[in-house]
């Protein structure tokens, strides 16, 4: 926390000397953004893992003086790494929306409705992911719904990160906004984007919701920021802490077991990408876990594919529809359950 803190504010107060003598230049450019990245990109990493952490705390978790600490990196540290604070990018939109629907059809960023297999599924569907990290659909679906309280978050942290970017602009001009401020935002979407594709790409037409098949586990990551590759417990118990969700994994393996859920081990999150956009499908299904022991290795390509290619086609869906909340108990099958959110939103 204090290192994302104190190492790109002081990069930049170094930057910005010299960009006042000398104008732009692309060395001290791609210098300061590898620097501020880390190598690996680990302090990105470390940055949106607290930040993600702390989107999840009770506002009673930091009391005090104290209460600072859960707004350094959310709201200081953010505005290097291209976060629009907790409420917007994060807090109230993610646990609101995102752990409401679970990348069901409300969900404002859901990939369920394209084709998965594809890299220009991505591509088409990443201007969604923008609208969901700017907060603008998390804004509009708010308004709609009228939960003014979490509405007015949102706006709020949306005002507090451009006017750090108009007052950046103003005291020295557009271009360096754009290099050392829009630039960070664009690439924290883009690639925070590809893992939240990644983190929900599988899905099961007989049972679409299924928390256990849509949200990934990785077991012996080679980059497992603080146990973020059980993305399965994050879902559906998120008040674990961080440092129980392998021992937590263990006691619930049977219900995993139970549905085939999508386990990969020994990669990681950009191995996984990589071999999914190029149709490595042997590579996939080598690293899939299958805790029955009973897949051939022909049966789990077919079940990758399966999972990444089915897609709901939503037809007719009208603005009253969108949004509306409803319940189901997440370790049953969704097979038979009536996942319309209306009768004005028709799924086939």
């Amino acid at each position: 926390m204090l290192w994302t803190a104190v190492l790109p504010p002081a990069l930049l107060y170094m930057v910005w000397s010299r960009y006042r003598i000398h104008g732009f230049e692309v060395l001290p450019a791609l210098l300061y953004h590898f620097l501020r990245l880390g190598p690996h990109w680990t302090n990105f990493a470390h940055h949106h893992t607290l930040v993600h952490k702390l989107e999840h705390l009770s506002s009673n978790v930091c009391v005090g003086p104290a209460k600072i600490l859960g707004h350094l990196s959310s709201r200081w540290s953010a505005l290097f790494y291209g976060t629009i604070a907790a409420s917007s990018s994060g807090g109230v939109a993610h646990n609101k929306i995102h752990h409401g629907w679970h990348n069901d059809v409300d969900d404002v960023h859901t990939n369920i409705d394209v084709d998965r297999t594809q890299f220009s599924s991505y591509v088409l569907w990443l201007p969604r992911f923008l609208l969901y990290y700017s907060g603008v659909s998390s804004l509009a679906l708010f308004l709609k719904r009228r939960d003014y309280n979490n509405a007015r978050a949102v706006f709020y942290d949306q005002v507090y990160f451009l006017s750090v970017g108009a007052l950046l602009t103003y005291m020295v001009d557009f271009k360096f906004c754009l290099v050392y401020f829009v630039y960070p935002f664009l690439e924290s979407c883009s690639f925070l984007g590809l893992i939240a594709y990644l983190w929900h790409g599988f899905v099961e037409p007989d049972d679409p919701t299924n928390q256990y098949i849509n949200s990934i586990t990785i077991l012996n990551g080679h980059d497992n920021v603080w146990n973020e590759d059980y993305h399965v417990v994050h879902h559906h118990a998120p008040h674990v802490h961080w440092t129980e969700v392998p021992a937590y994994f263990e006691k619930t393996k049977a219900k995993y077991a139970a549905v085939n859920a999508t386990i990969f081990q020994n990669c990681q999150q950009g191995d996984l990408l990589h071999w999914w956009f190029a149709g490595e499908w042997d590579k996939l299904a080598e690293h899939f876990v299958d805790l029955n022991n009973k897949m051939s290795h022909e049966e789990k390509v077919e079940m990758i594919q399966r999972r990444l290619s089915f897609h709901k086609v939503v037809a007719d869906a009208e603005y009253d529809s969108w949004g509306i909340t409803f319940k189901r108990n997440w370790d049953k099958p969704s097979v038979g359950v009536d996942e319309s959110p209306s009768k004005k939103l028709k799924v086939r």
